[in-house]
Protein backbone atom coordinates (compact mmCIF):
# COMPACT_ATOMS: atom_id res chain seq x y z
CA UNK A 1 0.00 0.00 0.00
CA UNK A 2 1.39 3.15 -1.08
CA UNK A 3 1.52 6.32 1.48
CA UNK A 4 -0.32 9.47 1.34
CA UNK A 5 1.68 12.27 2.65
CA UNK A 6 -0.07 14.98 4.40
CA UNK A 7 0.88 17.76 2.67
CA UNK A 8 -1.42 17.20 -0.43
CA UNK A 9 -1.16 19.18 -4.00
CA UNK A 10 -2.68 22.54 -3.56
CA UNK A 11 -5.62 21.82 -5.70
CA UNK A 12 -6.62 20.06 -3.12
CA UNK A 13 -8.02 23.54 -1.72
CA UNK A 14 -8.57 25.16 1.74
CA UNK A 15 -12.55 24.66 2.56
CA UNK A 16 -11.96 27.56 4.98
CA UNK A 17 -12.87 31.15 3.89
CA UNK A 18 -10.96 31.99 7.58
CA UNK A 19 -7.41 31.14 6.14
CA UNK A 20 -6.70 33.46 3.94
CA UNK A 21 -7.45 36.24 6.70
CA UNK A 22 -5.16 34.11 8.71
CA UNK A 23 -2.44 33.94 6.59
CA UNK A 24 -2.03 37.90 6.20
CA UNK A 25 -1.72 38.59 9.49
CA UNK A 26 1.27 37.32 11.13
CA UNK A 27 0.33 38.83 14.06
CA UNK A 28 -3.14 37.89 14.76
CA UNK A 29 -3.01 36.14 17.48
CA UNK A 30 -2.24 38.98 19.68
CA UNK A 31 -4.09 41.08 22.76
CA UNK A 32 -4.66 44.85 19.92
CA UNK A 33 -5.49 42.66 17.00
CA UNK A 34 -9.09 42.37 15.48
CA UNK A 35 -11.04 39.10 14.80
CA UNK A 36 -10.77 38.35 10.50
CA UNK A 37 -14.24 38.15 9.28
CA UNK A 38 -14.88 34.62 8.97
CA UNK A 39 -16.90 33.30 5.91
CA UNK A 40 -19.27 30.07 6.23
CA UNK A 41 -17.56 26.90 6.31
CA UNK A 42 -17.81 25.33 2.49
CA UNK A 43 -17.72 21.14 3.05
CA UNK A 44 -16.05 20.11 -0.57
CA UNK A 45 -15.67 16.19 -1.12
CA UNK A 46 -11.69 15.07 -0.55
CA UNK A 47 -10.64 18.76 0.83
CA UNK A 48 -8.43 18.29 3.79
CA UNK A 49 -7.80 21.60 5.79
CA UNK A 50 -6.60 20.50 9.36
CA UNK A 51 -3.05 21.08 8.71
CA UNK A 52 -3.31 24.39 7.06
CA UNK A 53 -6.09 25.00 10.21
CA UNK A 54 -2.44 24.22 12.25
CA UNK A 55 -0.07 26.37 10.53
CA UNK A 56 -2.70 29.71 10.51
CA UNK A 57 -3.25 29.58 14.28
CA UNK A 58 -0.39 28.45 14.94
CA UNK A 59 1.30 32.19 15.38
CA UNK A 60 5.10 32.50 16.56
CA UNK A 61 6.98 30.24 17.83
CA UNK A 62 8.57 30.19 21.34
CA UNK A 63 12.37 29.53 21.61
CA UNK A 64 11.71 26.28 23.71
CA UNK A 65 8.84 24.39 23.18
CA UNK A 66 6.56 21.12 24.35
CA UNK A 67 6.71 18.04 22.48
CA UNK A 68 3.21 15.80 22.42
CA UNK A 69 4.07 12.34 23.17
CA UNK A 70 1.96 9.72 21.93
CA UNK A 71 1.19 5.66 21.81
CA UNK A 72 -0.89 3.18 20.01
CA UNK A 73 -2.09 0.48 21.98
CA UNK A 74 -5.16 -2.01 21.98
CA UNK A 75 -6.61 -2.71 26.08
CA UNK A 76 -3.70 -0.62 27.30
CA UNK A 77 -1.07 -3.34 25.91
CA UNK A 78 1.50 -2.20 23.24
CA UNK A 79 2.02 -5.88 21.46
CA UNK A 80 -1.46 -8.14 21.12
CA UNK A 81 -1.87 -11.27 19.84
CA UNK A 82 -5.17 -12.04 17.47
CA UNK A 83 -7.05 -14.84 15.42
CA UNK A 84 -7.09 -14.11 11.97
CA UNK A 85 -9.67 -11.97 10.83
CA UNK A 86 -10.27 -10.93 14.51
CA UNK A 87 -11.78 -7.28 15.36
CA UNK A 88 -9.04 -5.06 17.40
CA UNK A 89 -9.85 -2.33 19.06
CA UNK A 90 -7.42 0.73 19.52
CA UNK A 91 -6.61 3.50 21.01
CA UNK A 92 -4.34 6.72 20.25
CA UNK A 93 -2.95 8.07 23.75
CA UNK A 94 -1.45 11.42 23.99
CA UNK A 95 0.40 13.28 26.97
CA UNK A 96 2.46 16.63 26.77
CA UNK A 97 6.02 16.64 27.75
CA UNK A 98 5.68 19.01 30.32
CA UNK A 99 3.32 21.61 32.12
CA UNK A 100 4.50 24.47 30.32
CA UNK A 101 1.22 25.43 28.21
CA UNK A 102 -2.47 25.18 28.92
CA UNK A 103 -2.98 22.04 26.87
CA UNK A 104 -3.50 20.81 23.40
CA UNK A 105 -5.14 23.24 21.11
CA UNK A 106 -5.10 20.94 17.59
CA UNK A 107 -3.87 17.49 17.13
CA UNK A 108 -3.68 15.74 13.71
CA UNK A 109 -1.78 12.67 12.63
CA UNK A 110 -2.47 9.34 10.04
CA UNK A 111 -2.48 5.93 10.93
CA UNK A 112 -1.26 3.27 8.36
CA UNK A 113 -1.83 -0.50 9.12
CA UNK A 114 0.42 -2.63 7.09
CA UNK A 115 -2.21 -5.62 7.02
CA UNK A 116 -4.99 -3.74 5.31
CA UNK A 117 -7.43 -1.13 5.05
CA UNK A 118 -8.34 1.07 7.66
CA UNK A 119 -11.84 2.20 8.47
CA UNK A 120 -12.67 5.65 10.09
CA UNK A 121 -12.12 6.08 13.43
CA UNK A 122 -14.76 7.36 15.75
CA UNK A 123 -15.85 10.43 16.60
CA UNK A 124 -16.02 11.88 20.09
CA UNK A 125 -19.64 12.05 21.52
CA UNK A 126 -20.62 13.30 24.66
CA UNK A 127 -21.46 16.40 26.75
CA UNK A 128 -18.98 19.55 25.96
CA UNK A 129 -19.32 20.42 29.21
CA UNK A 130 -18.27 17.47 30.91
CA UNK A 131 -14.54 19.00 30.94
CA UNK A 132 -11.50 16.58 31.37
CA UNK A 133 -14.30 13.65 31.44
CA UNK A 134 -14.70 13.61 27.82
CA UNK A 135 -11.77 16.59 26.32
CA UNK A 136 -11.74 15.45 22.64
CA UNK A 137 -15.18 16.67 21.92
CA UNK A 138 -14.09 20.05 21.79
CA UNK A 139 -12.17 18.88 18.62
CA UNK A 140 -15.38 17.97 16.78
CA UNK A 141 -17.42 19.88 14.51
CA UNK A 142 -19.33 21.96 15.73
CA UNK A 143 -17.61 22.92 18.47
CA UNK A 144 -14.09 22.64 16.93
CA UNK A 145 -12.91 21.88 13.29
CA UNK A 146 -12.35 18.92 11.80
CA UNK A 147 -11.69 17.69 8.12
CA UNK A 148 -14.78 17.56 6.07
CA UNK A 149 -14.51 13.68 6.66
CA UNK A 150 -14.61 14.05 10.25
CA UNK A 151 -12.33 13.80 13.94
CA UNK A 152 -11.69 9.85 12.49
CA UNK A 153 -9.68 10.88 9.47
CA UNK A 154 -10.21 10.97 5.94
CA UNK A 155 -9.57 7.81 4.48
CA UNK A 156 -7.21 7.68 1.14
CA UNK A 157 -5.98 3.93 -0.24
CA UNK A 158 -7.19 2.61 2.98
CA UNK A 159 -5.14 4.80 5.22
CA UNK A 160 -6.49 7.27 7.73
CA UNK A 161 -5.18 10.85 6.99
CA UNK A 162 -5.66 13.59 9.54
CA UNK A 163 -7.44 12.20 12.43
CA UNK A 164 -8.37 14.72 14.80
CA UNK A 165 -8.83 18.23 15.41
CA UNK A 166 -8.97 21.51 16.48
CA UNK A 167 -10.77 23.36 18.98
CA UNK A 168 -12.23 27.41 18.70
CA UNK A 169 -9.15 29.06 19.85
CA UNK A 170 -10.04 31.82 17.16
CA UNK A 171 -13.12 32.36 19.16
CA UNK A 172 -15.72 32.14 16.36
CA UNK A 173 -19.18 32.36 17.18
CA UNK A 174 -22.62 31.33 15.08
CA UNK A 175 -22.80 35.14 14.15
CA UNK A 176 -19.51 34.87 11.66
CA UNK A 177 -19.87 30.86 10.92
CA UNK A 178 -21.74 27.32 12.05
CA UNK A 179 -18.65 26.38 12.97
CA UNK A 180 -16.29 26.06 15.49
CA UNK A 181 -18.65 27.59 18.20
CA UNK A 182 -17.20 25.80 21.50
CA UNK A 183 -15.63 27.06 24.15
CA UNK A 184 -11.46 26.29 24.85
CA UNK A 185 -11.37 23.38 27.36
CA UNK A 186 -7.59 23.95 28.75
CA UNK A 187 -5.40 21.13 30.18
CA UNK A 188 -6.19 18.91 27.46
CA UNK A 189 -3.00 16.27 27.49
CA UNK A 190 -1.55 18.50 30.10
CA UNK A 191 0.13 16.43 33.10
CA UNK A 192 -0.78 18.68 35.89
CA UNK A 193 -4.86 19.51 34.07
CA UNK A 194 -6.68 16.73 32.62
CA UNK A 195 -3.93 14.70 32.03
CA UNK A 196 -3.52 11.56 29.54
CA UNK A 197 -5.71 11.79 26.62
CA UNK A 198 -7.42 9.23 24.80
CA UNK A 199 -7.19 11.11 21.21
CA UNK A 200 -8.96 8.88 19.05
CA UNK A 201 -10.58 4.64 19.27
CA UNK A 202 -11.11 2.93 16.42
CA UNK A 203 -11.46 -0.59 15.31
CA UNK A 204 -9.76 -2.50 12.15
CA UNK A 205 -10.20 -6.32 10.92
CA UNK A 206 -6.60 -8.49 11.05
CA UNK A 207 -5.28 -10.02 8.36
CA UNK A 208 -6.97 -13.74 7.20
CA UNK A 209 -2.79 -14.33 6.85
CA UNK A 210 -0.98 -15.05 9.98
CA UNK A 211 2.25 -13.18 10.50
CA UNK A 212 3.47 -9.55 12.36
CA UNK A 213 1.40 -6.74 11.81
CA UNK A 214 1.97 -2.74 12.73
CA UNK A 215 -0.89 -0.20 13.30
CA UNK A 216 1.53 2.84 12.93
CA UNK A 217 1.16 6.42 13.46
CA UNK A 218 2.63 9.11 11.29
CA UNK A 219 3.18 12.86 10.45
CA UNK A 220 2.17 14.17 13.95
CA UNK A 221 1.10 17.63 14.61
CA UNK A 222 -0.22 19.50 17.00
CA UNK A 223 -0.60 23.09 18.57
CA UNK A 224 -0.46 23.82 22.46
CA UNK A 225 -2.16 26.77 23.76
CA UNK A 226 0.49 28.63 25.37
CA UNK A 227 1.41 29.18 29.10
CA UNK A 228 0.94 32.66 28.50
CA UNK A 229 -2.71 32.68 26.28
CA UNK A 230 -5.43 35.09 27.56
CA UNK A 231 -9.25 34.41 26.06
CA UNK A 232 -9.12 37.26 23.98
CA UNK A 233 -9.98 38.03 21.30
CA UNK A 234 -8.26 34.89 20.45
CA UNK A 235 -6.33 32.41 22.23
CA UNK A 236 -2.42 32.54 21.40
CA UNK A 237 -1.31 28.97 20.40
CA UNK A 238 2.31 27.49 18.99
CA UNK A 239 3.31 24.38 17.08
CA UNK A 240 4.18 21.56 19.44
CA UNK A 241 6.79 19.51 19.17
CA UNK A 242 7.18 15.81 17.98
CA UNK A 243 8.09 12.96 21.30
CA UNK A 244 7.62 9.51 21.64
CA UNK A 245 5.84 7.73 19.36
CA UNK A 246 4.80 3.73 19.90
CA UNK A 247 3.08 2.16 17.59
CA UNK A 248 0.74 -0.91 17.91
CA UNK A 249 2.03 -4.50 16.99
CA UNK A 250 -0.83 -7.39 15.80
CA UNK A 251 0.56 -11.12 16.04
CA UNK A 252 -2.37 -12.78 14.00
CA UNK A 253 -1.94 -16.80 15.01
CA UNK A 254 -3.50 -19.38 13.77
CA UNK A 255 -5.35 -20.61 16.19
CA UNK A 256 -6.04 -19.18 19.70
CA UNK A 257 -3.67 -20.60 21.86
CA UNK A 258 -5.58 -22.43 25.29
CA UNK A 259 -5.78 -20.09 28.36
CA UNK A 260 -5.79 -20.64 31.88
CA UNK A 261 -5.09 -18.90 35.34
CA UNK A 262 -2.05 -17.25 36.28
CA UNK A 263 -1.00 -16.19 39.32
CA UNK A 264 0.71 -12.66 39.37
CA UNK A 265 2.52 -10.57 42.04
CA UNK A 266 0.42 -7.85 41.76
CA UNK A 267 -3.23 -6.34 43.30
CA UNK A 268 -5.22 -8.45 39.83
CA UNK A 269 -3.55 -11.70 41.86
CA UNK A 270 -5.05 -14.09 39.25
CA UNK A 271 -5.64 -13.44 35.78
CA UNK A 272 -6.67 -15.66 32.58
CA UNK A 273 -4.69 -15.54 30.01
CA UNK A 274 -2.28 -18.12 27.21
CA UNK A 275 1.50 -19.66 29.17
CA UNK A 276 3.23 -17.11 27.45
CA UNK A 277 1.62 -13.93 27.98
CA UNK A 278 1.72 -15.36 32.10
CA UNK A 279 5.36 -16.23 32.02
CA UNK A 280 6.40 -12.86 30.15
CA UNK A 281 4.55 -10.96 33.31
CA UNK A 282 6.36 -13.24 35.33
CA UNK A 283 3.17 -14.86 36.66
CA UNK A 284 2.67 -18.60 37.68
CA UNK A 285 0.79 -20.50 34.88
CA UNK A 286 -1.34 -23.67 36.19
CA UNK A 287 -2.36 -25.15 32.96
CA UNK A 288 -4.62 -24.86 30.24
CA UNK A 289 -8.29 -24.95 31.38
CA UNK A 290 -7.89 -23.64 34.95
CA UNK A 291 -9.64 -20.66 35.87
CA UNK A 292 -9.95 -17.61 38.42
CA UNK A 293 -13.51 -18.12 39.82
CA UNK A 294 -13.21 -20.75 42.37
CA UNK A 295 -12.86 -19.31 45.82
CA UNK A 296 -13.68 -22.38 48.42
CA UNK A 297 -13.23 -20.22 51.21
CA UNK A 298 -14.81 -16.97 50.42
CA UNK A 299 -11.34 -14.85 50.85
CA UNK A 300 -11.75 -12.73 47.36
CA UNK A 301 -8.43 -15.32 46.27
CA UNK A 302 -8.51 -17.69 43.47
CA UNK A 303 -8.17 -20.72 44.88
CA UNK A 304 -5.39 -21.69 42.53
CA UNK A 305 -3.54 -18.80 43.86
CA UNK A 306 -4.44 -19.40 47.40
CA UNK A 307 -1.93 -20.62 49.41
CA UNK A 308 -5.20 -21.57 52.29
CA UNK A 309 -7.75 -22.18 50.19
CA UNK A 310 -9.14 -23.55 53.35
CA UNK A 311 -8.92 -21.04 55.49
CA UNK A 312 -10.17 -20.22 59.24
CA UNK A 313 -12.23 -17.32 58.74
CA UNK A 314 -13.28 -16.99 62.35
CA UNK A 315 -13.56 -13.34 63.18
CA UNK A 316 -11.28 -12.81 66.01
CA UNK A 317 -8.09 -14.32 67.32
CA UNK A 318 -8.36 -16.31 70.50
CA UNK A 319 -5.66 -18.88 71.57
CA UNK A 320 -6.49 -21.50 74.17
CA UNK A 321 -10.03 -19.83 74.96
CA UNK A 322 -7.98 -16.45 75.65
CA UNK A 323 -9.81 -13.62 73.35
CA UNK A 324 -6.91 -11.45 71.93
CA UNK A 325 -9.86 -9.19 70.78
CA UNK A 326 -7.41 -8.74 67.88
CA UNK A 327 -9.56 -9.63 64.25
CA UNK A 328 -8.81 -12.25 62.17
CA UNK A 329 -7.41 -10.46 59.02
CA UNK A 330 -6.28 -11.72 55.32
CA UNK A 331 -2.18 -12.00 54.93
CA UNK A 332 0.29 -12.91 52.01
CA UNK A 333 -0.83 -15.87 49.87
CA UNK A 334 -4.53 -16.10 50.68
CA UNK A 335 -4.18 -17.32 54.43
CA UNK A 336 -5.39 -15.58 57.45
CA UNK A 337 -3.93 -15.04 60.51
CA UNK A 338 -5.23 -17.79 62.57
CA UNK A 339 -4.63 -20.21 59.71
CA UNK A 340 -0.48 -18.80 60.64
CA UNK A 341 -1.00 -19.33 63.98
CA UNK A 342 -2.64 -22.96 63.16
CA UNK A 343 0.84 -23.63 60.71
CA UNK A 344 2.73 -22.75 63.98
CA UNK A 345 1.32 -25.08 66.30
CA UNK A 346 1.02 -28.00 63.24
CA UNK A 347 5.12 -27.63 63.13
CA UNK A 348 5.90 -27.04 67.24
CA UNK A 349 6.46 -29.77 69.10
CA UNK A 350 7.04 -27.50 72.00
CA UNK A 351 5.24 -24.74 73.44
CA UNK A 352 8.18 -22.89 73.64
CA UNK A 353 9.17 -23.36 69.50
CA UNK A 354 5.06 -22.45 69.51
CA UNK A 355 5.48 -18.72 71.05
CA UNK A 356 8.31 -18.34 68.91
CA UNK A 357 6.58 -18.80 66.08
CA UNK A 358 3.73 -16.85 66.82
CA UNK A 359 6.01 -13.93 68.37
CA UNK A 360 7.77 -13.72 64.91
CA UNK A 361 3.94 -13.88 62.84
CA UNK A 362 3.40 -10.80 65.43
CA UNK A 363 6.47 -9.00 64.64
CA UNK A 364 5.90 -9.36 60.69
CA UNK A 365 2.21 -8.09 61.31
CA UNK A 366 3.08 -5.61 63.05
CA UNK A 367 5.68 -4.72 59.79
CA UNK A 368 2.88 -4.98 57.57
CA UNK A 369 1.05 -2.44 59.35
CA UNK A 370 -2.12 -4.88 59.89
CA UNK A 371 -1.63 -4.68 63.30
CA UNK A 372 -0.42 -2.59 65.78
CA UNK A 373 1.86 -2.62 68.82
CA UNK A 374 -0.88 -3.11 71.52
CA UNK A 375 -2.45 -5.85 69.86
CA UNK A 376 0.47 -7.60 68.91
CA UNK A 377 1.46 -7.38 72.68
CA UNK A 378 -2.33 -8.80 73.15
CA UNK A 379 -1.94 -12.09 70.48
CA UNK A 380 1.02 -12.60 72.92
CA UNK A 381 -0.33 -12.38 76.14
CA UNK A 382 -2.83 -15.65 75.42
CA UNK A 383 0.00 -17.94 74.78
CA UNK A 384 -0.22 -20.06 77.79
CA UNK A 385 2.14 -22.76 78.87
CA UNK A 386 1.76 -26.60 77.97
CA UNK A 387 -0.88 -25.39 75.46
CA UNK A 388 -1.38 -26.13 71.43
CA UNK A 389 -3.48 -24.24 69.26
CA UNK A 390 -4.85 -26.04 66.52
CA UNK A 391 -5.78 -25.27 62.79
CA UNK A 392 -9.53 -24.24 63.57
CA UNK A 393 -8.13 -21.99 66.23
CA UNK A 394 -8.89 -23.36 69.17
CA UNK A 395 -7.09 -24.20 71.93
CA UNK A 396 -5.62 -28.14 72.38
CA UNK A 397 -3.57 -29.52 75.29
CA UNK A 398 -0.34 -30.73 74.64
CA UNK A 399 1.29 -34.22 75.68
CA UNK A 400 3.20 -34.00 78.45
Amino acid sequence: MSRVHRNLPNCMGVTLGMFAALHAAPGLFASDKTAPAIEPLAIAHGDLHLLEFADATAGETAAATTNLNVRVESGGLGAITVGPGGLVEYQVIGILGDDNNQGLALVGFDLDFDGGDLSQADNPTGDPDSGCENPMIHFTMPWGVTNPAGFGGTIIQGDLIQVGGAQNTINNTPDNAPAPIGNVLLGVAQPSGCGTAVLVIGTLTAPSEPGSYTLALEYLFSNIIRADATPGPFWATQAAGVGTVANLAILVENAPQPEGACCLATEIGCATTTAAACGASGGNYHGDGSNCEDDLDADGVADVCDACPESNMGAGIIINGCNSDVENQLTAGGCTMLDEIGQCAAGASRISRFGGCVITLVDQWRIDALITTLEGDRIVGCIRPRAMIDKTGTARAQRP
